[in-house]
């Protein structure tokens, strides 16, 4: 144990946002992986079948990153993203009273992030199946976009906080009477 400050921190034990965390990114991993499963064990390549409006359900093997590009260094590129993401998310929380939305962000971002990193590891490629018109995708990618955009809204929040802390202190007297 620990003392920051006036308060002691217990180290042997993880953080609750950790564990939220953890918790959140292995819901998603275990989801995506089961459907990603589900659809190479009924579809081949290129296989599928009509969901509903402009949504299919259709077989596709990504090897590379974003859309197909830098193949070569697709698994490399995503190892150290995620090293980065769980770094961001540290430095972050420490920082932040959104802890909540940030643990649930950051949680789809990384269990997504795992997701596509684990097809990567196993198959040397991502299997996508949710298409709409020229573009498809997984659970693991739509976890990383709602993660994103859950984290920009948290940031977005902290900021309007600190200004609006700042406008209402600029608004008080201070102790020399001015």
């Amino acid at each position: 144990m620990s003392v920051i400050g006036e308060h002691a921190v217990d180290r042997s034990r993880p953080s609750p946002r950790w564990l939220a965390l953890a918790a959140i990114a292995s819901a998603v991993l275990a989801v995506d992986q089961f459907t990603k499963e589900a659809v190479r064990t009924a579809f081949e390549p290129g296989e599928g079948m009509h969901a509903f409006g402009a949504y299919w359900i259709q077989h596709f093997q990504n090897a590379g990153v974003a859309g197909g590009g830098l193949k070569g260094a697709a698994l490399p590129l995503a190892v150290l993203s995620m090293m980065g993401v769980v770094l961001l998310y540290e430095f972050l929380a420490q920082r932040s009273r959104s802890r909540l939305t940030l643990a649930l962000g950051f949680g789809l971002l990384v269990g997504g992030g795992l997701g596509n990193l684990v097809d990567r590891w196993r198959l040397g490629l991502v299997t996508d199946f949710i298409r709409n018109g020229e573009r498809a995708f997984n659970v693991a990618d739509v976890a990383i976009f709602a993660g994103g955009f859950m984290i920009l809204v948290a940031l977005v929040a902290s900021l309007v906080r600190i200004l609006v802390y700042m406008v209402r202190r600029e608004g008080q007297p201070t102790s020399s009477g001015g």
